[in-house]
């Protein structure tokens, strides 16, 4: 073999050698999860967390790619792009898939739920699992996990809210979702459904006043720094869903079915932990940078569950009856 010849060679032996190494490194499966809210946030953390275990149970056979902040989309870009299925997975706030499946909305009611154990044990109970049916049936996406969720209280920039007359005239953003912006309106706000990115910028520049959201939000977004009055008012439950499109769902083997299913249930509990550790830390964090909190009296707080039964009333029938809400206060 001459020279040329044999260098040749060895670099065609060299060049096989590197494209096959690249393709057995290769995804068979890539996803795209989709998220809303920063790094930081307990979904994110759910979403990482996930995508990990994934990516370690299968060998790297399926690389889940998260683009946090709303990179994929606002969360009706979102759920649109998993009916597409252009986007593979989501996790966020449930309350902006009511346009999509109106019933789940019956998380969003105002004093539904007792506390966090109450609101896991409906979830992940009878009831739940109706929900997640209807769900998958109406929208063609599947509800795979909850991911935890909070408790919520208020904050805007103007007054420390301690009754319910202090709502009178102040505008507060809320999810675009048509139980919440009831339930705001009713207490005397102006109620704003905005989306979670336009936010901040909305209060800083005074097109709102406030909103409803936790401390696990209100301080990894910064929002201390333009509404500093907080109201812990656990006026409701922020009920959250690990979304994934159902005809990506389908084309996936069993095995890898199986695998994006136990990660999926893991990621429910983890992200239902990562939601309560951020609490705490977060509320520390709202206060060492200057926020001012106000607990809410039980009496008040009943004064505002009271101001409320018109919403009850006017939602039942879309929400799955009057029966379905005495039967998730039932639950114990």
């Amino acid at each position: 073999m001459s020279k040329g010849l044999k260098t040749i060679c060895i670099a065609l032996l060299t060049a096989t050698f590197f494209l096959t190494c690249g393709l057995a490194g290769a995804a068979d499966v890539t996803i795209k999860f989709a998220t809303g809210t920063p790094k930081t946030h307990p979904q994110d953390m759910g979403a990482l967390f996930f995508a990990d275990m994934v990516k370690n149970d299968s060998n790297g056979e399926i690389d889940v790619q998260v683009f946090h902040s709303g990179a994929l989309g606002g969360h009706r870009e979102a759920m649109e792009g998993m009916q597409l299925g252009t986007v593979q997975m989501f996790i966020g706030a449930l309350a902006f898939q009511a346009g999509f499946y109106k019933p789940i909305a019956v998380l969003e009611l105002p004093f539904l739920f007792r506390d966090l154990d109450h609101s896991w044990k409906v979830k992940h109970g009878p009831i739940g699992k109706q929900l997640q049916e209807g769900f998958l049936k109406k929208t063609g996406v599947r509800l795979i996990g909850w991911g935890g969720g909070s408790a919520q209280g208020f904050y805007n920039s103007r007054l420390q809210i301690k009754t319910l007359e202090d709502m009178k005239g102040l505008k507060m953003r809320v999810m675009n979702n048509p139980v919440r912006v009831a339930y705001m309106n009713i207490w005397g706000a102006k109620a704003t459904p905005m989306a979670f990115g336009e936010f901040y910028s909305a209060m800083e520049q005074k097109v709102v006043d406030g909103g409803e959201n936790s401390y696990a939000t209100y301080s990894p977004a910064k929002h201390y720094e333009v509404a500093k009055y907080f109201t812990e008012s656990d006026h409701t439950h922020l009920a959250t869903g690990i979304l994934i499109s159902e005809s990506f769902y389908k084309k996936l083997s069993p095995k890898h079915k199986a695998i994006i299913d136990k990660a999926a249930a893991a990621a429910d509990k983890a992200t239902a932990d990562f939601w309560k550790n951020k609490q705490g830390s977060s509320k520390q964090e709202a206060i060492e940078h200057g926020a001012q909190i106000y607990v809410m009296p039980v009496s008040e707080r009943a004064r505002f569950e009271a101001a409320v039964k018109p919403v009850y009333d006017k939602f039942a029938s879309q929400l799955g009856g009057m029966a379905m809400i005495e039967a998730i206060k039932a639950v114990k």
